[in-house]
């Protein structure tokens, strides 16, 4: 099984030192060159006052949304590890939904219920407020899943022996279980801030002032706008250097959970008056992390009636914005290879990190993490001006942008795998390709559906690199949506939001598919 395995490793890492280190070198030697950058290199750029304040941004407003998110979920997350109670299931997925949504779904969702449209009545619109709100809207899930799953291997007993010692169920909390868990918060709260320091399509829609704009959205704006590549590749590696220190922290302590995680233990019955106090405090994070997506859904339903519908299958009437039945095929074909490749991929890595024992390449699968879609945007239109803008680079960059979270899924399932099948295989004579092909890839069935269901929702609602490297021939959901939003009239904002309501029912269909998708974060 090792000489497979390292067959399979050899094929993996080839795919991404081509088409993932290969770019991000040739991005580095770029900005470290000052007679192609002249005078924005790499160490001179940050001497702006204006650069330092977007680096300053990027990172308070991820560290404020990192502590919210924790604030708001952990609650939840001890709640529904530590109780049993009926109904309990369905909480669960109802609050890991906006973790699956689109970024570009998720920030016209808040436009909806709190924008200049929005039928509260109150514009959030360029505030710092409406940009947290957002992040902790679609990060709650990852704490509550990472969180939560940890809480639930250990089980309720340590919690029973405190109570047994006279401690209160607060007491329990803050000294027991917070304690216990440190290792899965400080692995969710890394994770959160690579997630809310890249972030992209929220900022760019809910508040597109200078004064807020990001790393991410200013090497977009530098890139594809002001045509600024020297600044541009200057503040991607900054940010790249940045995440990758997070990212290494994030490594270092999903390594720890994977070896403390035992099988979960019974749970404890919640009693009536702790059933209504989880109820409440359940309804709370509901109203707070689901609102804009029920203010979303009103707001379609009553703006987009049918003649809207139908004109988006015909002539919108609206010059210069892409085809939305194009726009549709495209992001299923692109959603469709993407997540095969990005199946291919992970099967490939995981299976020579855990057969082949190459410890090394589990660290290197998380590096995608902490490029974002627009600096690997950016990045293959340095490195591969003739593949940049292409069907083929889309594919590419959707599939390394999905691949991590698929190797975590594919590798947790492949180290629960009872090695005596494989021993037993063995014996009976079969060789290794064999035992791949009819023991272990049948075995591993449910965790590739979910995997490639998590990599098809990923590439379906991906929006950096979609923008940087699309042309209009291959425009995808997410670009058609930005393109009417940027539109002023009703029209033009009724078509985004039947396009989003469509992209919606993609989402949630898939969500069937994703009951366990947090596994894939540990």
């Amino acid at each position: 099984m090792r000489s497979l395995a390292r067959i399979f490793g050899v094929i993996g890492l080839s795919f991404l030192l081509i088409f993932y280190l290969y770019p991000l070198v040739k991005l580095l030697l770029l900005s470290l060159c000052p007679d192609v950058c002249r005078s924005d290199s790499l160490f001179s750029l940050l001497r702006q006052n204006y650069y330092r304040e977007r680096l300053w941004f990027s990172s308070y407003q991820a560290i404020f949304s990192t502590l919210l998110s924790l604030a708001l979920a952990l609650p939840a997350a001890f709640l529904l590890s530590y109780f049993d109670f009926k109904g309990k299931h369905l909480w669960r997925n109802l609050l890991s939904l906006p973790f699956v949504m689109p970024s570009i779904l998720v920030a016209i969702a808040f436009l909806s219920l709190v924008g200049p449209q929005g039928f509260l009545g109150i514009d959030l619109r360029n505030s710092l407020g409406i940009i947290l709100w957002a992040h902790v809207f679609y990060n709650y899930a990852v704490v509550l899943r990472l969180v939560g799953g940890y809480l639930e291997s250990l089980g309720p007993r340590y919690l029973e022996a405190g109570a047994m010692l006279g401690a209160s169920a607060w007491r329990n909390f803050f000294r027991l279980s917070l304690p216990l868990a440190a290792p899965a918060i400080s692995a969710a709260a890394a994770l959160t801030f690579i997630f809310c320091f890249s972030s992209f399509g929220i900022i760019l829609l809910l508040s597109p002032k200078a004064s807020f704009a990001t790393l991410e959205v200013e090497i977009y704006r530098q890139s594809s706008q002001l045509l600024a590549l020297d600044r541009a590749v200057s503040l991607a590696m900054w940010q790249l250097l940045l995440l990758s220190l997070f990212n290494l922290g994030y490594s270092y302590l999903q390594k720890r959970l994977a070896n403390t995680l035992n099988h979960p233990k019974a749970k404890k019955q919640a009693n009536p008056k702790q059933l209504v106090l989880i109820w409440l405090y359940l309804l709370f994070s509901a109203l707070f992390t689901l609102s804009p997506l029920v203010g979303f859904i009103y707001k379609a339903l009553s703006q987009a009636d049918l003649a809207t519908f139908l004109g988006l299958w015909g002539s919108s009437g609206l010059i210069g914005l892409s085809s939305a039945p194009l726009a549709l095929f495209n992001s299923l074909g692109f959603a469709l290879l993407s997540s095969f490749m990005a199946l291919v991929l992970g099967l490939t890595i995981s299976y020579a990190i855990h057969r082949a024992n190459w410890r090394w390449l589990d660290s290197f699968s998380l590096l995608p993490l902490s490029t974002s879609a627009v600096t690997l945007g950016l990045a293959y239109l340095i490195a591969f001006p003739r593949l940049a803008g292409s069907f083929w680079s889309i594919v590419i960059a959707h599939s390394l942008v999905a691949f991590p979270l698929v190797v975590r899924g594919l590798l947790a399932s492949l180290r629960a795998l009872a090695p005596k099948i494989i021993d037993a295989g063995r014996m009976l004579g079969s060789s290794p390709l064999k035992l791949f092909w009819r023991v272990e890839l049948p075995l591993l069935r449910a965790s590739l559906i979910s995997s490639g269901a998590l990599a098809f929702s990923i590439s379906l609602g991906e929006f950096g690199a979609a923008l940087v490297l699309s042309r209009p021939e291959y425009a995808t959901l997410p670009i058609a949506i930005f393109e009417r939003l940027s539109r002023p009239g009703g029209a033009s904002y009724a078509e985004a939001l039947m396009l989003a309501l469509i992209l919606l029912l993609i989402s949630l269909l898939l969500s069937l598919r994703l009951d366990a998708f947090g596994d894939g974060f540990r």
